[in-house]
């Protein structure tokens, strides 16, 4: 009963958004205490990347206390994009993209570009960055090796809606992010239309065709791959399971998520220890007391899908922990992060950054 009623008191102090505005974001927020240290955590430290003011810091937080450990600035930045596997992160300056590693050193990597470079590690260490087109090798710390042209996409158009004025090149491709298993390295590319995954070490590669990636996740020799239909104009989203040994799609699954403004904020495929496989969706709302509405889908292990309700506003992406659990941060969740276990659907807060500050890129280890 005195765990359940803490439990109970971490998740009400959540923070609200007042609808006051601010003209640098669509809502501010009223101040709140932090919530206090859980009783027990299932995981030992969170590594946390927060931003406050333009500046990027990197804190190491101890999850039993919430104490910081260690913390270390990361300078000023834009857009960040977390190299997968790895404590180092792309991110963009005024000058351009750099990579930062944990230390805060940087590394200038290319020049402006949009979108951020996307990179992951191989089992052997090897770090992978992808910039449009072209895929680099490098060390954790972004000093590149070499660099060479991915693999393209197959061209084409997605549907387009009746008076679409916009220009879409069809025969454009890019790298859209990377899978590893103990063998082999597999870029992701896409063209407006299709995409595809090809081993880089043999060449092979399955198109998946009318659909745009828009998150990977494996698990051992599978992948899992979260699309948008391209051939509709209103897209279904898809589940796609491929076995990495043959690159062969071995199921497919479409399912839906209600869009109440039509557009989604971030999606982020998630695929913990134990081979659970859920699909994050942070999605705007036309209230501005609650902006941003969270829908979780769980998959079974045939990829049938179901929702989970989860609380409004708890943040626009999310992570799996050390231990399995499902962390979610960002955005209206400023500095605090909240793990949900998916086995029983407990939901726990935890205030892990400064008051003021924007929670960018989480580790639970």
């Amino acid at each position: 009963m005195i765990l359940a009623a803490v439990l109970l008191a971490l998740v009400s102090c959540a923070p609200r958004p007042s609808a006051s505005g601010a003209q640098d974001r669509p809502y501010s927020w009223t101040a709140i205490d932090a919530p206090p240290a859980p009783l027990s955590v299932p995981v030992s430290l969170f590594d946390v990347v927060y931003s406050r003011e333009g500046d990027l810091y990197r804190a190491v937080v101890d999850a039993g206390t919430l104490a910081t450990v260690n913390e270390v600035s990361l300078g000023k930045a834009g857009g960040l994009q977390p190299i997968a596997g790895t404590r180092s992160i792309i991110a963009d300056d005024d000058s351009g993209i750099v990579v930062v590693n944990a230390r805060g050193d940087r590394r200038r990597f290319s020049p402006p570009v949009s979108p951020l470079p996307v990179g992951g590690v191989a089992y052997g260490g090897t770090v992978y960055i992808g910039n449009l087109n072209r895929i680099s090798i490098a060390d954790a710390d972004g000093n590149v090796l070499r660099t060479f042209d991915a693999p393209r996409a197959k061209p084409g158009l997605p549907a387009l809606p009746a008076g679409f004025k916009g220009v879409i090149y069809e025969n454009g491709s890019q790298v859209a992010d990377f899978l590893f298993d103990p063998a082999s390295s597999f870029v992701v590319v896409q063209s407006p239309a299709n995409s595809a995954i090809v081993d880089l070490e043999r060449g092979t590669r399955t198109d998946l065709i009318g659909v745009r990636v828009a998150g990977v996740a494996s698990q051992g020799d599978r992948a899992f791959v979260l699309g948008q239909d391209t051939t509709v104009v209103d897209p279904h989203y898809l589940l796609i399971e491929v076995d990495l040994n043959t690159l062969d799609v071995v199921r497919t699954t479409r399912f839906t998520v209600d869009r109440p403004a039509r557009s989604v904020n971030r999606m982020r495929l998630l695929v913990t220890p134990r081979g659970d496989v859920f699909a994050y969706f942070s999605l705007p709302l036309t209230s501005a007391d609650v902006p941003i509405r969270s829908d979780l889908v769980a998959f079974d292990p045939r990829l049938a899908p179901r929702h989970v309700s989860l609380p409004n506003d708890i943040g626009l992406d999310a992570t799996v922990g050390a231990d399995g659990a499902l962390f979610v941060f960002g955005g209206p969740a400023r500095n605090v992060i909240a793990r949900f276990d998916p086995l029983t659907r407990d939901l726990t807060r935890y205030s892990v950054a400064p008051d003021g500050t924007f929670v960018r890129a989480l580790i639970a280890r």
